[in-house]
């Protein structure tokens, strides 16, 4: 974890303005080494190892930061006493499918509006799992749920 700081600490003097940066950083020395042989040899294998330490743990870190922004950000709700409206996000995928369905579950005896206006890309077990709701809820005959341009 100290070595990924310390690549980052190198990039912002060198005009990096992100962690991105330390990043590129991170797989440029990654293939340098890969790609120079002759110099290879030269480097001790404890530098290496701290190097491929920095580069995993800013890759796992930057994986962290899209996989928790992609879960906080996938839908809107807008709650009234007799209605809720679910504002889909550009992207919904299989993170945000469990949201989703609680979101629905709290809003049972409710009119539901689902709105996908927004929404470029859902995934195909979100949109059966919406399906299979919908057909439970008009089954059981306790809420109508309708959809906007799913």
């Amino acid at each position: 974890m100290a070595s990924f700081f310390k690549f980052w600490k190198q990039d912002l003097p060198a005009g990096g303005q992100s962690k991105l940066a330390a990043v590129f950083h991170g797989l440029l020395l990654f293939f340098s080494i890969l790609f120079l042989s002759s110099v290879r040899n030269l480097i001790p294998l404890a530098a290496v190892l701290v190097l491929l330490k920095g580069i995993g743990i800013g890759i796992l870190v930057s994986i962290f930061y899209i996989l928790k922004r992609n879960f906080q950000n996938h839908f809107t709700k807008e709650e009234t006493n007799e209605a809720c409206s679910i504002i889909l996000s550009e992207e919904v995928t299989f993170l945000t499918k469990g949201g989703i369905l609680d979101a629905l579950q709290q809003s049972k005896n409710k009119r539901i509006i689902i709105d996908a206006s927004r929404s470029k890309c859902i995934d195909l077990d979100v949109l059966e799992s919406l399906q299979e709701f919908q057909f439970n809820a008009e089954q059981e005959e306790r809420q109508h749920i309708s959809f906007i341009n799913l």
